[in-house]
């Protein structure tokens, strides 16, 4: 299989023509370039949800990975980014044990998605929102294919800055700061 192991998270290895070719092209019609621009909008109030909650980055980086994994398999057309964003936040919380209640979570994006106060928001809002985000995660968890697993590019660099020989100090620092800011970009 191209010199890369078949194992469990292999389904998330994606050819160049699939990365183009996705869902929400191939489906819906959306052009590409649009696809790009609302999952970064995803993602970014992905992060902005997850900050208000005072999340551990590692689970951001995780519901953003799980974020870009649902889009490969459903359309930007089915499910709003908005939504899918608070699905993976709310997962992230389970599986990267920094639990947040369903509540809070979807005070917080309604608040965000309407620009409002969370505490101007209504009961009915926040159940609304509640709802839409036990939905999606149900597509959510389908489209994982359950597999919680998130090779955390960080964790990575950690190991490999410990395994490797020191190069000149100044060298090294750079390096570092150049590598961290590749992961978390990426």
């Amino acid at each position: 299989m191209n010199g890369i192991e078949a194992g469990p998270s292999s389904q998330w290895l994606f050819p160049k023509s699939a990365l183009i070719l996705t869902p929400s092209v191939a489906t819906s019609a959306i052009p590409l370039e649009k696809e790009l621009y609302d999952r970064a909008r995803g993602v970014e109030f992905l992060f902005r949800l997850g900050s208000s909650l005072q999340l551990p980055t590692t689970a951001l980086f995780t519901a953003a990975t799980w974020f870009h994994r649902f889009y490969m398999r459903n359309s930007l057309e089915d499910y709003h980014r908005q939504d899918v964003a608070a699905a993976c936040i709310f997962l992230a919380t389970k599986t990267e044990e920094c639990g947040r209640k369903l509540r809070d979570v979807a005070r917080v994006c309604q608040s965000k998605a309407s620009s409002v106060s969370a505490e101007s928001l209504s009961d009915e809002e926040v159940e609304r929102c509640q709802e839409a985000i036990l939905l999606t995660e149900e597509a959510l968890l389908d489209a994982l294919c359950f597999d919680f697993i998130i090779a955390n590019p960080h964790e990575i660099l950690v190991d490999l800055f410990h395994r490797h020989t020191p190069l000149a100090e100044e060298n090294e620092d750079q390096l570092k700061d150049l590598a961290w800011c590749i992961a978390h970009d990426s």
